[in-house]
């Protein structure tokens, strides 16, 4: 019986396995990179966006409306907010408004818009 002298791979074998790998994960990479950088401004996104509606929310509870507004709501976002009249009903004693949230975090802006209808001597 005559007995093969290898088990194993080679150390020529194991170093091309090697830099194969690192070629694939060297293209890969920008895929990658991609991927996180745009994860990254989906959850900014998703962030302004909660922000404005839970601040719509707050002006839509209370009574009247506010005035315009510039504020921060973290070191992150910051916002603005425009309240303009769109129509009076006299006879009823309303008034339709228009509320304006822009968000800005970066370079990057996020706008909500929505209308309030109050009673015209609670403005």
């Amino acid at each position: 019986m005559v007995k093969s002298a290898s088990k194993g791979f080679s150390i020529l074998e194991v170093i091309a396995a090697f830099a194969i790998m690192a070629l694939v994960a060297g293209a890969l990479l920008p895929f990658a990179t991609d991927s996180l950088r745009h994860t990254k401004a989906s959850f900014s996104k998703a962030r302004a966006a909660s922000l404005a509606r839970n601040k719509l929310e707050e002006i839509l509870a209370m009574p009247g409306v506010p005035d315009d507004e510039i504020s921060h709501f973290n070191e992150n976002f910051s916002y603005r907010i425009q309240i303009s009249p769109k129509s009076h009903t006299s006879a009823l004693g309303l008034a339709l408004y228009s509320i304006e949230i822009e968000v800005f975090w970066g370079q990057r802006s996020l706008r909500l818009q929505t209308e309030k209808l109050v009673l015209e001597d609670d403005r």
